[in-house]
């Protein structure tokens, strides 16, 4: 698994067509702010949402401080997703450019 730094994705969302940015943090973290254009899945939904997932785009996780956002990682790597990434620092780090 691979890290990806909040510059970084800031760089990449300037053509949100080609990433898929997961919000894994629960409703009530969300509620105070979040990336724009990232699709809201709890973690411990994520396994059922699986299948509306797209294989073949970048997708980078992302939860409040980085922790959980590689579990999620994990998660879709052994279900054979390959170019997946968590967000160094979480949302906290995204936020603080």
């Amino acid at each position: 698994m691979t890290n990806i730094s909040p510059d970084e994705l800031k760089e990449l969302l300037t053509n949100p067509t080609e990433i898929v940015v997961i919000d894994v943090r629960e409703s009530w973290e969300r509620e105070n702010n979040y990336i724009q254009n990232s699709v809201h899945i709890p973690l411990g939904e994520l396994e059922t949402s699986l299948p509306n997932l797209e294989k073949e785009k970048l997708i980078v996780t992302y939860c409040a401080h980085g922790i959980r956002s590689q579990t999620a990682c994990e998660i879709l790597l052994q279900h054979g997703f390959k170019n997946v990434k968590s967000l160094q620092g979480g949302f906290a780090a995204y936020q603080a450019l």
